[in-house]
Formats: C-alpha cells, structure tokens, sequence
C-alpha cells in the first residue's frame, strides 16, 4: 500500500515536469511510408437510413 501511494505521489510531481515537452511538438504536416487500399466499402444507409452519407470500410 505504502509502494502504491508513493507511486502516485511520484508521478502527480513529475506530471509538470514533462508537460512542457508537449508543448514544443508540432503535428506532421505529410505523412511517409504510409498507404491505404480500400478492399471493401459499403454505405451504411441501406441498414441504418439514419447513417446516411457515412460508410464503412475495410482497409488493408
């Protein structure tokens, strides 16, 4: 018990420390070595009328 207290206590002070760091990173602006090819796409609307416009796909 005493282990597990100690551990939160440890880890709610050093929280702040590395917050900052998350600040400094950016989003990517392009993706590499990644693609996508679709192997099935169905819209959903013809089982759920209420899900039109949206799809679902199977990548691979």
């Amino acid at each position: 018990m005493r282990t597990a207290l100690l551990s939160v206590v440890v880890a709610t002070l050093a929280n702040p420390l590395f917050a900052g760091d998350l600040q400094k990173i950016s989003e990517p602006t392009e993706t590499q070595g990644v693609s996508l090819s679709v192997l099935q796409q169905n819209a959903l609307e013809a089982q759920i009328p209420a899900m039109k416009g949206f799809e679902i796909r199977a990548p691979h």
